[in-house]
């Protein structure tokens, strides 16, 4: 069971980064607290090698200020060596980032876990359909990923197609673009390349119509058939 300082919860980071805590300070926490020994023991553990006193600030921080329990600490060593991430630099970065979003159990935390393997493997996916370098993905690829292939439930092959459609409009990929084609698909109960086409057919023929009706130029109408025809 945590000591009550174990337990005590300080209020998150401020904007501006603050000072790590000193040698002595550290060496204090480490043997005031059982809980913290036994973080950075099983820290150095996890990551294979010893921690450095900048190493152990950083774990006291996460926990002291960023207000992440030590069992949820662990997990987030555990998930960053799975990625192959084992600079505290990474682990910080993301601890502050839980700390942020309140992740203070360990429900939270594999909760927090799956919803980044599943962008991850999203991702993987559409970088290998795309044939893409591989890379981090930023944030708003990622969250794209995730949002085409597990909560709009697309198909690859009606992804690439909305890929492709970029490339032979533009020359080049585009999220913004190809996000905008899949948001049209979605809206339209587009679930197959057969009926993407089907409406593209649908759509250049009502175009012919309007333009023989009114030829007009329409900025936006001329974005539409880019994207749609």
């Amino acid at each position: 069971e945590l000591k009550d300082k174990d337990k005590q919860v300080i209020s998150l980071r401020p904007v501006s980064k603050p000072r790590k805590p000193d040698s002595k300070f550290v060496a204090q926490r480490i043997q005031e607290s059982e809980q913290m020994a036994f973080l950075i023991q099983e820290a150095q553990i996890i990551l294979s090698r010893l921690m450095s006193n900048d190493d152990a600030a950083t774990l006291i921080m996460l926990h002291d200020t960023d207000g992440l329990p030590i069992d949820v600490i662990i997990m987030l060593l555990q998930y960053a060596v799975s990625m192959g991430k084992r600079n505290m630099k990474y682990i910080e970065k993301i601890g502050i980032e839980w700390g942020h979003e309140e992740i203070d159990s360990i429900e939270k935390a594999e909760s927090k876990i799956i919803k980044l393997e599943n962008h991850k493997e999203a991702w993987t996916k559409i970088e290998k359909a795309f044939n893409l370098e591989q890379r981090l993905p930023t944030p708003k690829e990622s969250e794209a990923a995730d949002r085409w292939l597990n909560k709009w439930n697309m198909p690859i092959d009606l992804i690439l197609e909305a890929y492709n459609r970029c490339i032979d409009s533009i020359g080049k990929y585009r999220l913004a673009y190809v996000d905008k084609v899949l948001m049209q698909f979605y809206k339209s109960g587009i679930k197959t390349v057969a009926q993407a086409n089907e409406e593209r057919k649908k759509n250049k023929a009502k175009y012919k119509e309007n333009q023989m009706r009114s030829p007009s130029y329409d900025i936006d109408e001329y974005e539409k058939r880019d994207m749609f025809m």
